[in-house]
């Protein structure tokens, strides 16, 4: 993710395989892992550097040869020159305090009602 975000900067802060039944329906042979981590991105303009702290659920299909990813993206900091400070305001965030707690919601809700979605078994 940190490559595809054009990252300057990225670490990995936490990363905890999950029991498959955390997802209900999931063939037995699925992998689940949870992973939390920093990134600093800019999107090619150096003034405007964002902190962003990122968790992702990586589900690994190997009965349809895929794998899913939830991800959730929250500011840590957003510089003034950034095009998010127009609508969140620059400085320093709390968002970020609260958003294991929502990302452990939101897991807990995953459920995939059209395995169709992910191709031939």
């Amino acid at each position: 993710m940190a490559t595809v975000n054009d990252a300057v900067f990225a670490k990995l802060t936490e990363q905890t395989p999950l029991k498959i039944e955390t997802l209900a329906g999931l063939h037995e042979a699925s992998y689940c892992c949870a992973v939390s981590g920093e990134q600093t991105v800019g999107k090619g303009r150096e003034e405007a550097m964002n902190k962003v702290h990122v968790q992702i659920l990586v589900v690994r299909l190997p009965t349809h040869g895929t794998d899913m990813l939830v991800t959730l993206n929250t500011p840590i900091f957003i510089s003034e020159g950034s095009a998010a400070a127009k609508q969140a305001g620059s400085g320093y965030k709390e968002a970020h305090l609260s958003a294991p707690q929502l990302f452990q919601q939101i897991v807990s809700t995953v459920h995939i009602v059209d395995w169709g979605l992910f191709g031939e078994s």
